[in-house]
């Protein structure tokens, strides 16, 4: 019996929404940068190894106030037209807003005891993921041009112009929605284990069925297999870019990572490294620029059973022709060195974040050797990542620790080269 079986389709074509006047390098479409989630920015050159040392913050803006405690996060999603889109969400609910280039807000909503993240963005509209309805607003006052329930965005064409999602309530299903207006314009029937991702022309999902696991290359425009893959039933996330869909999986004691070409599915290597600890993870953060990064980590004390334990790790680069071990840095608990968790990629550049809470710290790390090249502490009680990087700009959100008394709330720092805007 098929795990995926295609229901309904309408076909339709659409126009690419693009940005007049807007630079390519100055967008950060959606969250992860690209369909496949692979936060590789490759047309961002303003910064560089060469370059990074020189960034300052140049405004950082507030988005919750100090109120609010249990895992949290602050998130910039979308960079375009010069407007930035971040999202702010806790255990009793969230924050969307849109400021401007300068950090001016421009509008914003709260939506208790929900979810909430910027999805995609077109030329008109941004996309949001509000607990399970899919909105639609417009991007220069927020006014909603339409709503979705039961529906979950999971990745986007770059322009916005297509929306894929999860259908959910009754018969899980996968799908497509058209930008425009939310119509839906393929839905197939499927036991799908993770939310699906774009990767050039081919949309990619993992299923589960009776112990046995699969990777499915799909038809992004009507919901058909292209071919199909036997995977661990214990894979778990997807990531791709540049031709190569990578899966992650744990299991008999072992965690690790597997690369196939999206073409054909054939498989192009498989690493995997010994699980020694039930409090450790294995996590792919970003791949871009030839290399795949991923930080692998475990708690050595304290481990409560969640994140809030002392953990030590390593974060790797692998070469993504080959999976062979490119550099490693080792950190965290009685190591003396941060724990990095790398976040996103631009040419030569890896910009990452220590993986601890209450001690936010982000960086730019090197490409070719993993040397750091510029750090901003941003001290205790709080937890923080980096984002987005698009237009010669950091994107980095911190919100509240969960040891963080009194919390900081949920806050956004950008961080520029002075030239930028001198130029």
């Amino acid at each position: 019996m098929r795990m995926c079986v295609r229901s309904t389709a309408l076909i339709v074509a659409l126009a690419l929404l693009l940005v007049p006047g807007v630079s390519s390098a100055s967008v950060w479409p959606q969250d992860g940068y690209d369909g496949g989630h692979s936060s590789y920015n490759r047309r961002e050159d303003a910064l560089a190894p060469a370059t990074v040392d020189g960034l300052r913050l140049a405004w950082r803006r507030t988005i919750a106030p100090a109120d609010h405690g249990y895992e949290q996060f602050t998130r910039v999603t979308v960079v375009r037209g010069g407007r930035v889109y971040a999202a702010w969400h806790e255990d009793h609910g969230s924050k969307l807003i849109a400021l401007d280039d300068d950090g001016t807000r421009l509008w914003g909503s709260r939506h208790p005891q929900a979810y909430a993240v910027f999805a995609a963005s077109s030329s008109g509209a941004v996309f949001a993921q509000v607990d399970v309805r899919l909105i639609a607003r417009d991007a220069a006052n927020g006014v909603v041009v339409w709503s979705r329930p039961a529906t979950r965005v999971s990745a986007a064409t770059p322009s916005g112009s297509t929306l894929f999602v999860e259908f959910l309530g009754g018969a899980r299903a996968l799908g497509a929605v058209s930008g425009i207006d939310g119509s839906v314009l393929w839905r197939r029937s499927c036991r799908y284990k993770r939310p699906p991702v774009l990767v050039a022309d081919g949309m990619f999902v993992t299923t589960r069925r009776q112990g046995n696991g699969s990777l499915l290359a799909l038809d992004p425009a009507s919901g058909e297999t292209r071919w199909r893959r036997a995977i661990p039933a214990t894979s778990d996330a997807l990531m791709g870019v540049d031709g190569r869909i990578y899966v992650t999986a744990t299991s008999a004691g072992r965690s690790g990572v597997i690369a196939f070409d999206t073409d054909d599915g054939r498989k192009l290597w498989t690493r995997s490294w010994a699980f020694d600890s039930p409090l450790g993870d294995f996590r792919v953060g970003a791949a871009g620029d030839g290399a795949l990064l991923a930080v692998r980590t475990r708690c050595v004390r304290e481990c409560e059973g969640d994140a809030f334990g002392e953990y030590r790790g390593v974060m790797l680069a692998l070469d993504v022709r080959t999976g062979r071990t490119l550099w490693a840095l080792r950190g965290g608990y009685g190591t003396g060195a941060p724990l990095w968790s790398p976040d996103a990629i631009v040419h030569g550049v890896v910009f990452a974040h220590r993986a601890k809470f209450g001690h936010a710290l982000i960086g730019a790390l090197s490409v070719d050797d993993g040397r750091l090249l510029w750090s901003r502490n941003f001290g205790g009680r709080t937890i923080g990542d980096v984002s987005a990087v698009a237009d010669g700009r950091v994107f980095a959100g911190t919100a509240s620790g969960y040891r963080a008394h009194p919390n900081s709330g949920g806050r956004i720092y950008v961080f520029e080269i002075p030239e930028r805007r001198e130029g």
